[in-house]
């Protein structure tokens, strides 16, 4: 018997649904994908329902007819620069007659944690149980069945703005579908593009989208720290326009056809032709590209000084043997990891995801880490979803054609 689950990524350039299957003995088998431009969100918040809305609505629709599965919930990731993090600890006794701890007395020490003082414009998001002691024994991952009477756990609580985080929800809800939980995006992410060992001896996960840069960092296999830099790609897109007088769409292009975070790797005589602000005919005008990636440079180094500021901030900066991953689109900017390592001064590596459902689709591109990650995170606490009847050779045709624009990335 299988089941499925469904990830929706709602970024600030585009919405990603998958439907996967999750077979007998975990294995995930990818049935859907839909993907879709969204210009609805800014640095993670909600600034034009309508559109949020109605990118929602197309990705999950042609994810729903790819797969010939009718979705009614999804696993939602949230990222902004809202998004706070701090570490707590709960206490609790164990309270069984024979001292034997049970999952009851797990909930109830995850519960005393979750007792911090909050405004009360900001609500939590996760309480990620870090370890547990039992009896001053540290480092227990499990401790249900073992004997012991003071039970105590560490944490990571993810809080956001109470507001923004409904908003999200509400463009969701508008469109029919049932959230089964919101999940940090980079906590996602790591669970598709890290290696078990980076997890352990420690490493930061940067995970660059259009409007934030999300940061997570772990240590002992657990998420310890977790914060978001308000710098994304969007912003070097505009660098870009500014620089060459051109539209935001032009300057995207450009920035993904010849961009580079390191200008010294660049030929001075190297350039590149574009279309100017107001003209449709590329070649009207002309740059150096390596002037192009001079600008690229500056806000990618403004990028990379802030996250150095916040893993300062952490106190781990120090304590992070692994190194650094990129995932997210602004990952795949040549040059940008090699800018990182100069500026961290640790090793750096572009993670593209591990799972065999995306190397078997194709979908291995940090672009897709925090989709893949709400798969894996889900694949333990899904609902089933109703199949729809088999298609006839019509019906599909029809299907074919009102999907036909919408860009599937198979």
């Amino acid at each position: 018997m299988s089941e499925l689950v469904v990830a929706l990524d709602i970024g600030t350039t585009k919405v990603c649904t998958l439907v996967a299957e999750v077979q007998a003995g975990g294995a995930v088998r990818l049935l859907g994908v839909g993907h879709v431009p969204c210009g609805g969100l800014r640095r993670g918040a909600v600034v034009d329902m309508a559109k949020t809305v109605e990118a929602i609505e197309a990705s999950v629709e042609q994810a729903g007819v790819a797969a010939g599965v009718e979705i009614r919930s999804v696993l939602v990731g949230i990222t902004g620069e809202h998004i706070a993090s701090l570490n707590a600890r709960g206490v609790a006794a164990v309270l069984s007659p024979d001292r034997e701890v049970r999952r009851a007395d797990v909930e109830r020490v995850l519960e005393s944690a979750r007792l911090i003082v909050l405004p009360p414009d900001r609500e939590i998001v996760h309480v990620l149980p870090r370890y547990f002691t039992l009896d001053g024994q540290e480092g227990i991952k499990n401790p249900v069945g073992m004997c012991g009477t003071r039970l105590e756990v560490d944490t990571h609580i993810v809080t956001g703005a109470a507001a923004l985080l409904r908003n999200v929800s509400a463009c969701v809800e508008k469109t029919g579908l049932t959230i089964e939980e919101l999940i940090l995006e980079p906590m996602a992410s790591g669970e598709a593009v890290l290696l078990p060992a980076e997890r352990e001896l420690g490493v930061a996960l940067l995970d660059i989208g259009g409007g934030t840069t999300d940061i997570a960092l772990f240590r002992q296999g657990e998420i310890c720290h977790s914060a978001v830099v308000p710098v994304g790609g969007t912003l070097v897109t505009r660098d870009v326009a500014a620089f060459l007088r051109t539209s935001l769409e032009e300057a995207e292009r450009i920035k993904c056809a010849a961009g580079c975070a390191q200008p010294g790797t660049l030929s001075e005589e190297e350039s590149l032709p574009y279309a100017l602000l107001g003209s449709e005919e590329a070649g009207q005008g002309r740059a150096a590209r390596r002037e192009l990636a001079e600008v690229i440079e500056a806000r990618c180094t403004e990028q990379m000084q802030l996250v150095k500021k916040e893993l300062l901030r952490s106190n781990l900066f120090d304590s992070l043997p692994a190194g650094v991953v990129l995932c997210g689109g602004g990952a795949l900017l040549p040059g940008l990891a090699e800018l990182t390592e100069q500026l961290l001064g640790m090793p750096v590596r572009v993670g593209c995801v591990r799972t065999t459902s995306a190397q078997a689709a194709g979908l291995t591109t940090p672009s897709y880490a925090t989709a893949f990650g709400l798969v894996q995170w889900g694949a333990k606490r899904i609902k089933p979803v109703r199949r729809l009847r088999p298609q006839g050779v019509l019906e599909r045709f029809r299907a074919l054609l009102a999907h036909k624009g919408l860009g599937h990335n198979f």
